[in-house]
């Protein structure tokens, strides 16, 4: 697939060339250059060296165009159906495409983002990169590819500013195609710092001013900033005459002397220690080159940035607000769309349980007129560490900032025509959360998993939220919600029962059988491997088949792998744990030959939705379940899998298709047909529209 390489330049003769040079390196090979060069004259046309690469090159002269507009500019010539972006002074790695690309090979992403780092030659720019970035990877637009059809989506980039463009068209790439896959590590190298002060200031100063009007996220927290800082200040001024007595401050033992002189240097001494050693060894600047005395030089220049920065940010937030009152006066963009809030735990694209149920069919519901967003509970920096040993504090805050998320939209439920809630409003505590959602908003769809409207997860007893959850707020929206759907058939008939419309739909997990795929080949002289993928939470399933699992080692060489987000050991087996990663999930699950799918019978497990089982499925991969719950629906027992009642019946039937190459391959077939007739998401699209549809009448 073609890439169009995309580069704005200005006055940039010399770094082209060094940047076409470099690009002539790539090892990937099928791109084209558009150099839109927005000087005022043309100096000469760039020239690679590589003479493949100068019949790939396309020049474009259009002076005075800001970075937008150039970019824009070339995005309207280009060839390639993909689109990367670069800036005249950043170099790639010369595996920068391939590596990039890999992404889009497995269907799965529809922008892969860029992970930069920063160079630095000479000692200024050391400090200037301590002061600024620090060589902590970070996001950025250079680097980043995307398919045309996306970019359509997104829309250009803003052509009326000299600066913050690429920001600002990031933030709407995020919120358009609501998750962008980044790279795991800096692929792009940035060469543009400054090599002295009258520069650096200059340009800063610029950057500020011109980014004025569209970088709002950083100008709100700037005025939070200004605002907590004035009420300190405040506080502190009025110290004396308030506490101490409007008389005789002296003999008050509350009186401070020179309490304001005191105040000011100790926050300048905070400010001036964040700035040159807190914040440079969070960009992870290295302590050896901060001290003993270069962190000083930091934070004066760190205070010299702030400060070139600050009419910028003070007149970015007249724009801000200015905008938010327009934003009150004017009418919906598409009247005619119907506007879905999501409420849900996780962030876009990282819970199976929102993958590959709702999430996957955004698409279908915005070509049938319904315009998303999405507010989860947790954010991707919690969701990270959340189901990780430790990180107690990080927990702790990432569940506080979640109760605040909910409490700001409180007063934003009734712009919504539909809220679409998934598991809870809120995780712990009781109903009160949900209520006010019932309250404040037109209708509300329910969404859930497992059998949580009867038991609380067995596998979390023994945790301390265990204690603070309740049955009480799912049993709430079963019965105050327009609609409900149930990913079980075992908790249809309670919906359709207790739901005040008795309107409640059963809809199976379903999986993208285009991103589903069989493996082509497999090597005859490896090991037949046993795997089971899941998180934490379904562990205690796993450890009811761990005697089976030894038992079956000693009669067969065979591997076991777990695709988890948690480690785990079986002792006297060939085992090996891989964390769960998106990129490789298909990969992955690829290493199978037979699938596991255990369950404890309980009331709990009976309202398991068979995820795991069908993602074997969809894969050809034959698969041995417990004979129990929804697996009894998915599953006709010897014709697309196997179904196992105890540990005799489950060595029985993985002894047979260990056994036999030719019953895995059967079996996996049968399984792959299922799924693309009853479980694929071509299949199951239109019941979730129908749902969507069932509450206008309510």
């Amino acid at each position: 697939m073609k890439v169009s390489i995309i580069i704005p330049a200005l006055d940039s003769y010399d770094d082209v060339n060094i940047l076409l040079d470099s690009l002539a390196l790539q090892t990937f090979t099928n791109f084209e250059v558009i150099i839109v060069d927005t000087s005022k004259k043309i100096r000469a046309e760039p020239i690679s060296k590589d003479f493949n690469l100068k019949e790939s090159i396309k020049y474009i002269h259009f002076p005075g165009a800001f970075p937008g507009k150039a970019r824009n500019i070339g995005v309207s010539k280009a060839d390639g159906k993909l689109l990367a972006f670069l800036d005249v002074r950043t170099i790639p790695d010369i595996n920068w495409l391939s590596d990039s690309l890999k992404i889009f090979d497995m269907g799965n992403s529809l922008m892969q983002g860029s992970i930069i780092r920063t160079s630095a030659g000479t000692y200024f720019q050391k400090i200037l990169r301590a002061a600024s970035y620090g060589t902590k990877p970070r996001q950025a637009l250079v680097g980043s590819i995307l398919s045309k059809e996306s970019f359509r989506k997104i829309g250009g980039f803003n052509e009326e500013v000299r600066a913050g463009e690429d920001l600002e068209w990031l933030s709407r790439a995020a919120k358009v195609l609501r998750k962008i896959s980044w790279s795991t590590s800096p692929l792009i190298s940035y060469n543009g710092l400054m090599l002295g002060m009258v520069a650096t200031v200059k340009k800063w100063y610029l950057y500020s001013m011109s980014s004025s009007k569209i970088n709002v996220e950083v100008h709100q927290k700037y005025f939070y900033f200004i605002i907590l800082f004035f009420i300190s200040w405040i506080f502190v001024y009025s110290w004396n005459p308030i506490i101490a007595g409007k008389e005789m401050w002296s003999e008050s033992p509350y009186f401070v002397p020179h309490i304001t002189k005191i105040f000011t240097g100790f926050l300048f001494a905070i400010y001036f220690l964040f700035r040159g050693l807190i914040r440079p060894i969070k960009n992870r600047t290295e302590i050896l080159f901060l001290v003993p005395f270069n962190w000083i030089y930091v934070g004066f220049l760190g205070l010299i940035l702030d400060f070139v920065k600050a009419p910028g940010r003070l007149i970015g937030l007249l724009y801000h607000y200015k905008a938010k009152l327009n934003s009150h006066s004017q009418t919906q963009e598409n009247p005619s769309h119907s506007k879905i809030l999501i409420v849900c735990p996780y962030p876009y694209g990282e819970a199976a349980g929102q993958r590959l149920k709702y999430e996957q069919y955004f698409d279908d519901w915005e070509k049938n007129e319904f315009s998303i967003e999405i507010t989860s509970f947790f954010s991707k920096k919690t969701w990270d560490i959340l189901y990780k040993k430790g990180f107690f504090a990080q927990k702790l805050f990432g569940t506080l900032s979640g109760y605040f998320r909910r409490l700001m939209y409180l007063n934003k439920l009734r712009k919504y025509d539909k809220i679409y809630i998934f598991m809870w409003v809120t995780p712990l505590f009781g109903s009160l959360f949900e209520k006010l959602f019932r309250l404040l908003s037109k209708k509300i769809i329910f969404d859930f998993d497992d059998s949580i409207h009867l038991y609380k997860n067995a596998n979390d007893e023994k945790k301390i939220t265990s204690f603070l959850r309740s049955t009480k707020k799912t049993n709430y929206l079963i019965e105050k919600s327009d609609c409900v759907i149930t990913s079980s058939p075992s908790n249809l008939a309670y919906c359709i029962l207790h739901n005040q419309y008795s309107n409640a739909f059963y809809i199976p997990c379903s999986l993208n059988t285009k991103r589903f795929k069989p493996r082509k080949t497999r090597g005859n002289n490896k090991k037949i491997t046993l795997g089971w993928t899941g998180t934490f939470s379904s562990s205690s399933y796993l450890d009811s088949i761990k005697e089976i699992l030894i038992s079956i080692s000693k009669l067969f060489d065979v591997r076991i792998l777990l695709i988890t987000n948690f480690d785990y050991e079986i002792k006297g087996t060939n085992l090996d744990v891989i964390f769960w990663n998106e990129e490789t999930e298909i990969s992955d699950l690829h290493e199978i030959d037979i699938g596991l799918y255990p369950l404890i019978p309980s009331n709990w497990a009976l309202g398991k939705g068979g995820l795991k089982v069908l993602q074997y499925m969809a894969l050809g991969i034959p698969s041995v379940s417990t004979n129990f719950g929804t697996a009894q629906d998915i599953i006709v027992h010897g014709h697309n899998g196997f179904l196992a009642k105890d540990s005799s019946e489950w060595i029985d039937h993985l002894s047979a298709l260990i056994s036999s190459s030719d019953l895995r391959d059967e079996i996996g077939a049968n399984a792959r047909k299922t799924i693309q007739k009853k479980y694929s998401v071509d299949s199951v699209s239109t019941k979730y529209l129908n749902a969507l549809y069932s509450v206008d009448s309510k």
